[in-house]
């Protein structure tokens, strides 16, 4: 499930671009991912990562996502939820920060792929608001 989780959120990693007003909001704006829609959370999720912000980053998964990869760092890893977090986002984030290197910050290209071969499998919307959703 890792390796899965870790393929998904790269490729969402490329899907969309930071725009700039987000760009310019300062961290203590920032507590909690935009749910208001795919993009909105999308931005939030690259953002997060980014800016190393592990809460706002787990805030984009639905429950069900967050319960499944409890329960898979308890039984699986025998880690605390809590380390399983930590560890599993930097790993996230040494993958993205080297393919936003690597791209040039101009992934324009891979984003137009992407959105055509990704489509909306990941997403569920609850109460209103749009969550990663990876159930297994």
């Amino acid at each position: 499930m890792f390796r899965k989780i870790m393929i998904v959120l790269l490729l969402l990693c490329f899907v969309i671009t930071i725009p700039a007003t987000a760009q310019n909001k300062t961290t203590e704006e920032r507590k909690s991912a935009d749910h208001s829609s795919k993009k909105a959370l999308i931005t939030s999720m690259i953002i997060a990562i980014r800016d190393n912000q592990p809460e706002i980053y787990w805030d984009c998964y639905s429950p069900a996502t967050i319960n499944s990869v409890k329960k898979e760092a308890i039984q699986k890893y025998k880690r605390e939820w809590q380390d399983h977090k930590n560890q599993t986002f930097s790993k996230i984030r040494r993958y993205f920060m080297y393919d936003l290197k690597r791209h040039n910050n101009d992934i324009n290209k891979i984003i137009h792929k992407l959105i055509k071969d990704f489509g909306d499998e990941p997403f569920i919307k609850i109460e209103g608001k749009w969550y990663i959703h990876y159930v297994y």
